[in-house]
């Protein structure tokens, strides 16, 4: 006779037997929690892009971003896409570069957390900044809050103003303990901000 599932005979196993168990069952576990899209031929043929070469496949995504204005669900599609690429380790500089340009104009909620995670990488932390300042989600303001207590050196500066940009009050608490800090530039960068957050 098969014995029933219960939950008691697990108690005291960690999370991360239970994981590697699932993993063993066939589930499938995105650790960003985000759902995964096949990638379009389009979008595919950027990612190895460097500069120097035909622009021709940049071209031809960007109609499809404009093409699919009006058109949620195909917005979504490329969203999702270009959130997949900006994790992928075999996109080039060049390719990420042009899915934050992308993004500036049509980012949402969906490409947030790429962004987020790319915010206090000092190569690609300008281009994130870049396309989150533009998002009128409030979970860009909260990927640049998340991310002051992470950030060091240009990054941080980088964070701060963006922050200052976009006025986010929720920020203050945060930008006074850092202007109060013995890291000048990170200091005069959160004072800056906070006169123009008070300012607006």
């Amino acid at each position: 006779m098969m014995k029933r599932f219960s939950l008691r005979g697990i108690r005291g196993v960690s999370l991360q037997y239970l994981l590697m168990a699932a993993l063993l069952c066939g589930i499938v576990v995105c650790s960003c929690g985000e759902k995964q899209v096949e990638l379009s031929p389009e979008v595919k043929a950027i990612m190895s892009y460097s500069f120097g070469q035909s622009r021709e496949p940049l071209t031809v995504v960007s109609d499809m971003v404009v093409a699919s204005q009006g058109d949620a669900e195909k917005r979504e599609y490329i969203e999702r896409q270009f959130a997949q690429v900006l994790r992928a380790p075999g996109a080039t500089y060049e390719c990420k570069d042009f899915i934050c340009r992308q993004l500036w104009f049509m980012g949402t909620d969906i490409s947030v957390p790429a962004l987020r995670d790319m915010l206090t990488d000092a190569t690609y932390s300008d281009m994130a900044r870049y396309a989150l300042e533009q998002n009128a989600s409030p979970n860009a303001e909260k990927a640049f809050r998340d991310t002051l207590g992470k950030a060091s050196g240009a990054p941080l500066i980088g964070i701060i103003n963006s922050i200052g940009r976009r006025g986010d009050e929720k920020s203050v608490p945060a930008l006074e303990k850092i202007a109060a800090g013995v890291d000048k530039e990170a200091a005069d960068a959160a004072k800056s901000a906070l006169d123009k957050i008070k300012g607006m």
